[in-house]
């Protein structure tokens, strides 16, 4: 880094020092603006998909969007569905996985439901899009 390089600042160590820790708590500010997803759970659609019915189960809304494709407003699909299924005893029955649109590396899951805890079990079948970024699955906000 030639900007550490300069005079000033080699005459000064407490300067550089000081140079350093802001540059090191923009870098950590910038790393939060987002919750990070594991990178396990973003290997594939089949994990992604269990990783968001395990966010819809505890009720996380910020799990949720770490889930959610990098720059999308995924906050009114996430109310809507911590609406429907949040903080539920989810039971996933099925995943169905669609073909993989190779020119927009999109493609489409089905999950089978079923809310335990009712006296009955209540099949539902959710649809989430989801969207290949940078060589990690995330899911598509929004309708499907």
């Amino acid at each position: 880094m030639s900007f550490l390089r300069t005079p000033h600042l080699k005459q000064n160590p407490s300067r550089r020092g000081l140079l350093g820790a802001a540059l090191a708590a923009v870098a950590v500010t910038a790393a939060c603006d987002r919750p990070a997803a594991a990178p396990s759970d973003t290997a594939d659609p089949f994990h992604l998909a269990l990783a968001y019915v395990g966010a819809l189960r505890k009720g996380d809304a910020g799990r949720l969007r770490a889930l959610s494709r990098p720059g999308s407003d995924a906050d009114a699909d996430i109310r809507k569905r911590l609406a429907a299924y949040g903080s539920k005893n989810l039971l996933v029955e099925r995943i169905v996985i669609g073909n993989l649109d190779i020119s927009t590396s999109y493609l489409n899951v089905t999950l089978a439901l079923n809310i335990m805890g009712t006296g009955t079990l209540e099949p539902h079948e959710e649809k989430l899009s989801m969207q290949l970024v940078d060589g990690r699955w995330y899911v598509n906000p929004g309708p499907t």
